[in-house]
């Protein structure tokens, strides 16, 4: 024996099914790769809002619009790549500066604007605008208390499994609330 492991082929009809170290598969949007990880999928949603902020960012709209555009059309884009990935919050963060730099521009404000004043409610000037983060943290909190609240005890206990990096852990941000 050549010490190499042999890697089995399954046949329909005469033609291969690719597997999952030849070919992704996606399934309800996740998409699945040879690593199992979501190391690659969390650097996918960053091009894509990349790609997305760039789109809005070349129109010929004005800068309310475009920021009509992010809180509308950007902020539900990112809301089930959050509810499906394991994204870290430091990811999160990167996507948070390169949005809150663009809202920046397109609001008219200097860039030392704080994204308290950008994304708070409570200020004295109240931008209609989401968090990236807060979206985030919203999303993975609502995905652990609906595991949680399940009948099935199995299903229950996944919603410990759901993890965000080390800063920030949806279980405790809901012991705390």
């Amino acid at each position: 024996q050549s010490g190499k492991p042999t890697q089995l082929r399954f046949f329909i009809q005469g033609e291969v099914i690719p597997t999952i170290q030849d070919q992704p598969i996606k399934c309800l949007g996740k998409m699945f790769d040879k690593s199992l990880g979501d190391v690659a999928n969390t650097a996918n949603v960053l091009q894509d809002l990349i790609k997305w902020m760039k789109a809005i960012d070349g129109s010929q709209l004005q800068g309310r619009f475009k920021a009509w555009c992010f809180q509308f059309g950007v902020i539900p884009r990112l809301q089930w790549p959050f509810q499906l990935y394991d994204i870290p919050m430091t990811a999160v963060e990167a996507m948070e500066r390169l949005c809150s730099r663009h809202l920046r521009k397109w609001m008219g404000v200097p860039q030392s604007f704080s994204t308290a004043n950008l994304y708070g409610k409570t200020s004295k000037l109240s931008l209609p605008l989401s968090s990236v983060e807060e979206e985030y943290k919203a999303t993975k909190v609502r995905a652990v208390t609906t595991l949680r609240t399940s009948k099935d005890r199995k299903v229950n206990s996944v919603g410990e499994g759901i993890v965000c990096g080390r800063k920030w852990k949806p279980q405790e941000a809901i012991k705390e609330a």
